[in-house]
């Protein structure tokens, strides 16, 4: 199966190269990120990380004894929420996504190169790359947070969603109504209605480069 997903991709880039077609400015994935990155932390501190001989830090399985009961992954960062509720972050930390401020959190999202959490009091506190002004949360109360490649979005306690950050694609344009549900990809965010329907809003740059809809 993956051999034919491979077969599939390489003509599509080739398509996308031949009609001049490039990526869109916006949060792209870093080809080596995290390389040479030190953890915000020294290694036996943080956990899933251990140090090579080469002193770079490689993410394993191992917890270093912590217990968590949320966790989240970036493009090259990780969180996870203890069970204490402090925030513990590790991996990439170029754009300080991984040095999580301190205090209890409830929920965290890792994203490209920012992370947002909810804190107890359900606000909302953001770290990290704010070029795209992924990291300013509006204000007010969320029950859920996600983020994608450069955007974040929330579920209000009373049930609305606002997003914030990089918007080319219309991923941050959330549509009005009522949802119990969020999920982000690079450029698109999709959302389940207290109802059971989707909505899916942004993705315009991907169906606009390989003809097919992303939504």
């Amino acid at each position: 199966m993956f051999d034919r997903v491979a077969a599939l991709a390489g003509p599509l880039l080739l398509t996308a190269t031949a009609l001049g077609c490039s990526r869109p400015a916006g949060p792209v994935p870093p080809s080596n990120a995290g390389a040479g990155q030190e953890p915000p932390t020294d290694p036996a501190t943080v956990p899933g990380s251990e140090r090579s001989s080469t002193g770079t830090v490689a993410q394993t399985r191992s917890t270093g004894g912590y217990q968590f009961r949320h966790i989240s992954a970036g493009w090259s960062h990780s969180c996870g929420i203890r069970n204490s509720g402090i925030v513990t972050c590790w991996g990439d930390n170029a754009s300080g996504q991984s040095a999580a401020p301190a205090g209890p959190f409830s929920a965290v999202a890792a994203g490209g190169a920012s992370t947002c959490g909810i804190r107890a009091d359900g606000t909302v506190e953001c770290w990290g790359n704010n070029a795209l002004g992924q990291a300013e949360a509006p204000a007010g109360r969320f029950e859920l947070i996600i983020a994608g490649g450069g955007h974040m979005c929330g579920l209000r306690t009373d049930g609305t969603t606002d997003c914030w950050g990089w918007n080319v694609a219309g991923q941050t344009d959330a549509p009005p109504g009522h949802f119990s549900g969020l999920t982000a990809g690079w450029a698109h965010t999709c959302g389940l209605r207290t109802e059971g329907t989707i909505d899916c809003w942004g993705g315009a740059i991907m169906r606009a480069v390989t003809g097919v809809d992303w939504n």
